[in-house]
């Protein structure tokens, strides 16, 4: 997994604007709960608020942060970049283009499957989607 300072290079796009934990519904006067969910808005923006927007994350976890940086895989700006990205990790790129220059197959009949990759991903991952980008986290 990546972590989550070396993001991919189709990461998502974090306008640094960070929301407060009112403005994300969560509603506490325990300081140490807030200022875990501070530390976790300040340092890694969208990808902890799509974070929280996952059904088995409690906002009031003592291990949240801890939590976030095992699970957080990367962010993408669009399903394509994260298809590709994805695709390139594997290795998958390098070996179709060995395949079309070896075979002489025109790249135009060797395509990828865009919906089938991205169904692939969605089982693999937590995926959420945010005005922001798209962001993947370990199941």
């Amino acid at each position: 997994m990546t972590n989550p300072n070396n993001e991919g290079p189709h990461e998502a796009k974090d306008e640094n604007k960070r929301p407060s934990i009112e403005s994300l519904g969560i509603y506490t006067d325990d300081v140490s709960v807030r200022f875990r969910l501070n530390y976790g808005l300040e340092h890694y923006n969208g990808a902890f608020v799509a974070y929280l927007a996952l059904e088995d994350v409690s906002p009031y976890a003592m291990d949240l942060v801890d939590r976030f940086q095992r699970d957080y895989v990367a962010s993408y700006v669009s399903p394509e970049g994260c298809c590709l990205h994805q695709v390139e990790m594997l290795g998958w790129t390098d070996k179709l283009t060995e395949l079309r220059t070896t075979e002489g197959i025109p790249e135009e009949l060797l395509q990828w499957n865009y919906d089938a990759l991205w169904q692939q991903i969605a089982e693999v991952w937590d995926v959420v989607e945010t005005d922001e980008g798209i962001y993947l986290f370990a199941k």
